[in-house]
């Protein structure tokens, strides 16, 4: 069992001895580092320590088809047609997974489908087997409510969420939700509550700490953007707060991690407002903890959340976090008190924030100790625990 510095053990008994598990959720191949897929991981590693049998359902744009395995875990990959580009939104195809789904269901013979996520198409499959073949199926639910995006996708995700994902969310026996804010979410579609397990995102407090003075580039302190370029994450307002603090003579170095759609526009506007001397673009990267062991604040100007690990690996890394004022990120983040928040979509007071916390190593240090504190709330071993439990509870409804 993994016991992390400042964590309880967690009792790991195998509630139904012998669950199998057939597991759905998009992007999982070597090198995926999205928030969904990364829960995954944590969760299905200890799963399979504690004796559930799983099988995973998933695809990519990128990998072979087949089967093979990540981190451990087996896995069926599908290939997919990626369409992030043409809809500007994180969005892709694989006809080839319903009847993957029904084929795996005939052949695995599990005692519960666990769909990762309302807005995969991976999910879709997973209701479509509940519902054909009458397997008791669990959801997990990562993200809150829409209602800052903008009009086209806001319009977009809610015609979604109105029919599609209460076609998932009406074939499931349970949800689990990463938040109280995404369980309130959870309600607007019609979820009872009784139906709904609040079970947390963690955090590996070994692997994200960090002891002692942040280096500096170029003696500019180093603020960071994890995240896929994408609309809905914000990497245009902490661009825009950039080129204002430039103006104001404000010196750091802003650093994007990630890839995405947007990345071009992004670039073209650093050359064009002259912020190359500020900005860089490092693309994907495999181990954000490094970066966080040299950066003095996280910036997560996102517009919808569940439980950001980004934000709760700066929290446990003792990194100062600015977030937008958003369900999923003030879940964590308390004005003042162990980070700040700033009205979403607003780069005037994300840049004041920024300001603030740079012109204040004080302020920082102590924002950021009480961060690290709060993040001893988050385990992963609690989460992957509760998981279990409502994915054996749901399993054994079924045959009884």
């Amino acid at each position: 069992m993994n016991v992390h510095a400042g964590i309880a053990p967690v009792q790991t008994e195998l509630p139904a001895p012998g669950l199998k598990v057939l597991a759905f959720t998009d992007y999982l191949f070597e090198g995926s580092c999205g928030g969904a897929e990364r829960v995954f991981r944590e969760v299905y590693k200890r799963l399979i320590e504690w004796g559930v049998e799983v099988k995973v359902l998933t695809t990519s744009p990128s990998s072979e088809p087949g089967p093979g395995e990540v981190d451990g875990i087996p896995v069926v990959q599908i290939k997919s047609l990626d369409l992030t580009r043409a809809l500007g939104a994180q969005v892709s195809l694989a006809p080839a997974l319903v009847p993957e789904a029904l084929r795996m269901a005939a052949r695995f013979k599990p005692d519960v489908l666990h769909a990762n996520g309302l807005h995969f198409q991976t999910s879709i499959a997973a209701a479509v087997c509940h519902q054909r073949r009458g397997i008791p199926m669990v959801t997990t639910a990562h993200i809150g409510n829409s209602e800052l995006l903008k009009l086209p996708l806001r319009l977009a995700t809610r015609m979604y969420e109105h029919s599609i994902s209460k076609y998932i969310l009406n074939g499931s026996d349970r949800v689990i939700a990463v938040a109280p804010s995404v369980a309130d979410h959870m309600r607007t579609l019609k979820v009872p509550s009784t139906d709904i397990e609040v079970i947390l995102n963690g955090v590996d407090h070994g692997r994200f700490a960090f002891e002692g003075a942040r280096p500096r580039s170029d003696n500019d302190p180093i603020v960071i953007f994890v995240g896929r370029l994408i609309q809905n994450k914000g990497p245009q307002v902490f661009l825009e707060a950039v080129s204002l603090l430039k103006t104001q003579g404000v010196r750091f170095r802003a650093v994007f991690l990630g890839e995405g759609p947007m990345r071009k526009e992004l670039e073209a506007r650093v050359a064009q407002e002259k912020l190359s001397d500020m900005v860089e673009f490092a693309g994907p990267v495999d181990d954000v903890a490094p970066w966080l062991g040299r950066a003095s604040v996280l910036v997560r100007p996102s517009f919808t959340e569940g439980l950001p690990l980004t934000v709760l690996e700066a929290m446990a890394s003792k990194v100062t976090v600015i977030a937008s004022d958003i369900p999923g990120n003030n879940d964590l983040i308390r004005d003042g008190q162990n980070g700040l928040l700033f009205p979403a979509g607003n780069s005037g007071e994300l840049a004041g924030r920024l300001s603030l916390a740079l012109g204040d190593p004080l302020l920082g240090r102590r924002l950021a100790r009480a961060a690290r504190e709060s993040s001893y709330a988050y385990s992963w071993d609690a989460c992957a625990a509760a998981t279990m439990k409502v994915l054996a509870k749901s399993a054994s409804r079924a045959h009884r």
